[in-house]
């Protein structure tokens, strides 16, 4: 007989032989399956190297009673360490429909080819209480749509086929063996794939096809792979110096193990019987490679902009079959440079995406808010076939990490989800990137691209030149293995929105603009506040805001409680969530509100606070204080509290406002800011000046960096005229009325409501009064009384001034101070009060009477003032006649801020009786 016709006659034995086995397979009542038994499962490698393209061989045995299984094997699973990686798309694929007739290679049709098998199968199978060998090619399968990969083998004329996914909590590979067949029982299943399948070493083994024995060979293999030697498996590049653990999970079809609707077994129900196995620990995690190298770019090249950002990190893979492969990337440093930062402008409408939500350890789709995501992902790897793709997104933040970032990518079958950080400097805000514990999986490169426009969450730093970003990438071979260390550069320009661009932020221009004044310009009405200050891109960053008001624009203080310290430096410990529920000061001391604007670009971020009164401060009487709970999108920066100190000139009365220096970072995020808008609107709080002159509202502006600028905007007011001017004065001699007596003196001034306000006041005393400048004792000298230590003897009287602007009147004592450009001393009045009121005027004489004149009398509201002069040895009058037979009356001439004039002639009245 020929060969050929020995061949065919083989064959043709076998083909018979083959199907009179199927058939009593077929026939056969099912046999029971097994469960895994003692020592039922191992793992073996043919190399320990780290990174190694080894074979992996597993052995699955099941418990068998009597030669039969005890229970029909339904599903199996087998997961490796972590590190273990495969790459099926680099490695011919075979598809379905040649696979189908590879299960049916006896009857001698062609099947899978030799370049497509990627291990061999030896199966022992139980029939009618014996069991028999299988040894077969395993082939890599065309995958189905949404799976990585697909495998099989086939156990006379019996197709098993079976996937390898990634583990959706660390990432390792997972081998499952999903409805396997009932015909024959499965007594065990040894496995071996290959590291590099198309190397000659296999060629033994390639196409061989065995059955009964090890000897009965009908396909005898030894043929070539025909292709390109790939690598196909590798080892964990990870030394742990602890053996590796692997586990193998079974369930059968009288107790099923459940799975999920994504198709993930649930591994945690009992029907799941689980045995591990020992892998010997991985070394030389000298060996392989680690030089990835960095990118980063903003998408704009001008300064203080919002921007988005590409990162490109790449990490060359070794793709030598007879090398060993690049170091996994454990741990990734990013710093960014100096002045990129988180941008506040990106605030407005951004939401978090919650752990939840994201689904880490899940293969479902994560469900993030839509306005969480700032940015997309590609990762191209060489286990998969095409890219992974997805999104970035703001992750809910906590305690530890406030600026939590997601990655979520997706792609042939496979779903990748990591958590990471920006960590923000709390001095600078500079950012850095961290992603810790990344999967034992390769990545020849991630993309990252934040998004970009003006909601863009991060900016270009503040200045022109070259900016450094540095890494520090921890591969898993660490600490064997080195770290990298790799850098970028990217230059910025231009100035924002086409301004010049500066080397340095000391050589910016410190140029805000100001507008302030009141929103009904009309005199002596009451009339909200309002100031705006606002700077531009590209220059100076606020730091301090003073301001000068113009003289007679006053604030009604009467009924306003002061905001308590203690609860202004509680407000400054609060949360912004904490403050906005329940605000620190009481409602009864709110005086206005703030609007804030922060962050570069056109659309700067707007967070809304209040204003409040407060006591003293600083030397000032009183003081305003602004809070504003700084809460935007996800993020909850705290309460900033800014306390304002509010002078009051006391000889002026013109009100003035020195802030602390304001906040430029919290939490990591500079506060950029860029507009300020106060609006003093509280309901007769704010009352203009009875002067309709020309005035300014005077602004003084410190930046960042010490910088100030003076501003000022024009302020006038209209509708002076219709305020009326009657003053009225009541003069009374108090004491003896006879000649050369010594009496005390009460002047009353009061001024009817909605009057302009006395300007000036002169009343000259009849010629019945004389000075007695034997009675002038001690005078207050100008020092003394600035450091308010004037000696007892030089108080005459006392002086009162009622306003209904405060609770309580101002009363002090009256002095007489030198005053070296006068012949006589001044006479002073020193009130005090809520604020400090000085009032001074000049002593003369006219036509030989005696003349006081206050010749600057603050634009402000006094309803009623009295002035008592001392009499009899204290006296500073004395009588040149009998007073009440002269019956003598005063001469005053006032004058109103709004220009009008009023004089009078008072009686000057004496305790005369009926006469």
């Amino acid at each position: 007989m020929t060969e050929p016709s020995k061949r065919a006659h083989l064959g043709s034995v076998l083909a018979a032989a083959t199907i009179a086995m199927a058939a009593i397979l077929l026939l056969a009542s099912p046999a029971e399956a097994s469960v895994l038994g003692p020592g039922g499962f191992t793992v073996a490698t043919s190399s320990e190297q780290a990174g190694a393209h080894a074979d992996i061989t597993t052995d699955v045995e099941f418990e068998t009673a009597e030669g039969v299984t005890t229970e029909a094997v339904k599903d199996v699973v087998v997961d490796l360490p972590a590190g273990f990686t495969g790459a099926p798309a680099g490695v011919p694929q075979c598809p379905t429909q040649l696979f189908i007739k590879t299960v049916n290679l006896f009857l001698g049709e062609p099947g899978c080819p030799d370049s497509t098998q990627v291990g061999y199968a030896q199966v022992m199978l139980g029939v009618l209480g014996g069991s028999f060998p299988v040894e077969v090619p395993v082939y890599n399968l065309v995958p189905d749509a949404g799976q990585p990969s697909k495998f099989g083998f086939t156990a006379i004329l019996v197709g098993i086929q079976f996937s390898a996914t990634v583990r959706p909590d660390d990432y390792g590979l997972r081998t499952t063996f999903h409805n396997i067949s009932e015909i024959a029982s499965l007594d065990s299943t040894k496995l071996t794939l290959w590291g590099v399948p198309a190397d000659p070493s296999h060629n033994a083994l390639r196409g061989r096809v065995c059955i009964y024995s090890s000897e009965f060979c009908p396909y005898p293999g030894g043929t070539s792979a025909g292709v390109e030697r790939k690598p196909f498996l590798t080892s964990p590049t990870s030394c742990s110096g602890e053996p590796l653990t692997a586990r193998a999970y079974v369930d059968t079809y009288e107790n099923r193990g459940t799975w999920n609707a994504a198709g993930e077994p649930q591994l945690a129900n009992p029907n799941w019987q689980s045995q591990s196995a020992e892998i010997p620990p991985i070394t030389h995690c000298d060996k392989p490679a680690f030089n990835p190298a960095l990118k980063v770019r903003p998408t704009v090249t001008e300064s203080d902009s919002p921007s988005g950002y590409e990162i490109d990190l790449k990490v060359p893979q070794n793709s030598n079959p007879d090398g060993v492969a690049t170091a996994d990337l454990r741990d990734s440093v990013v710093n960014l440079p100096e002045g990129v930062s988180l941008s506040p402008s990106a605030a407005d409408g951004l939401q978090a995406c919650t752990d939840a939500q994201l689904g880490i350890g899940s293969k479902t789709a994560p469900t993030c808010p839509r306005a969480s995501k700032i940015g997309e992902v590609t990762l191209s790897s060489p286990s998969l076939e095409d890219q992974l793709t997805g999104a970035i997104y703001v992750g809910q933040p906590t305690a530890e990490d406030p600026y939590r970032l997601f990655l979520s990518m997706s792609g042939d079958g496979v779903r990748v989800k990591l958590a990471g950080a920006a960590h923000a400097d709390p001095q600078t805000g500079r950012l850095t990137a961290v992603f810790d514990e990344n999967p034992q999986q390769p990545f020849s490169e991630l993309k990252l691209l934040f998004k970009s426009g003006q909601r863009a969450p991060l900016t270009t730093p503040p200045t022109c030149g070259t900016f450094t970003t540095t890494s520090d990438l921890v591969p898993w071979t660490a600490p064997e293995g080195a770290d990298a260390s790799p850098q970028d550069s990217f230059q910025v320009n231009a100035g924002p929105h086409g301004t010049s661009c500066f080397s340095s932020l000391a050589s910016e221009p410190n140029v805000p603009s100001f507008e302030a004044g009141t929103l009904a310009p009309i005199a002596g009405a009451f009339s909200p506040f309002a100031l705006r200050l606002h700077r531009q891109d590209g220059t100076q960053r606020l730091s301090e805001i003073d301001a000068t008001l113009p003289r007679g624009l006053l604030a009604k203080l009467a009924g306003i409680p002061y905001c308590p310290d203690a609860a202004i430096a509680a407000a400054a410990t609060k949360s912004a969530a904490e403050e906005l529920a329940s605000p620190s000061c009481p409602a009864a001391s709110e005086i206005g509100s703030l609007r804030t604007s922060a962050g570069p670009g056109t659309l700067p971020f707007e967070v809304d606070g209040k204003a409040y009164l407060a006591g003293p401060y600083k030397g000032a009487p009183f003081s305003l204080v602004t809070i504003v709970p700084a809460a935007g999108g996800p993020y909850d920066l705290g309460t900033v509290v800014t306390r304002t100190a509010l002078g009051v000139d006391p000889e002026t009365v013109q009100s003035s406002a020195d802030s602390d220096p304001l906040p430029q970072v919290l939490k990591g995020v500079p506060i950029d800011l860029r507009k300020v808008a106060l609006n003093l609107d509280r309901s007769q709080f704010t009352v203009n000046p009875t002067s309709c002159e020309p005035m300014t509202v005077d602004a003084a502006t410190i930046s960042a960096l010490g910088q100030p600028s003076a501003l000022s905007q024009r302020f006038q007011l209209g509708a002076c005229a219709a305020l009326g001017f009657k003053p009225k004065l009541s003069l009374k001699l108090v004491g003896k009325t006879h000649r050369s007596a010594h009496p005390a003196l009460r002047a009353v001034l009061t001024m009817p409501r909605s009057n302009a306000n006395m300007a000036s006041s002169a009343v000259t005393l009849p010629h019945t009064e004389l000075l007695d400048q034997g009675h002038i004792r001690t005078v207050c000298t100008r020092p003394e009384f600035a450091e308010g230590a004037c000696p007892a003897g030089s108080v005459y009287g006392h002086a009162t001034a009622i306003t209904p602007l405060l609770d309580q009147p101002l009363s002090g004592p009256v002095y007489l101070r030198s005053n070296p450009a006068h012949k006589l001393p001044d006479l002073v009045a020193d009130l005090h009060g809520q604020i400090h009121l000085v009032l001074p005027a000049r002593i003369d004489s006219v036509n030989g009477g005696i003349r006081t004149t206050f010749e600057s009398i603050p634009d402000a509201p006094v309803s009623k003032f009295v002035l008592s002069m001392q009499g009899g040895k204290k006296g500073l009058l004395v009588n040149d006649t009998e007073i009440c037979a002269a019956k003598p009356h005063a001469t005053a001439v006032f004058d109103a801020h709004n220009g009008r004039a009023f004089e009078s002639t008072p009686a000057l009245k004496a305790g005369c009786g009926k006469r």
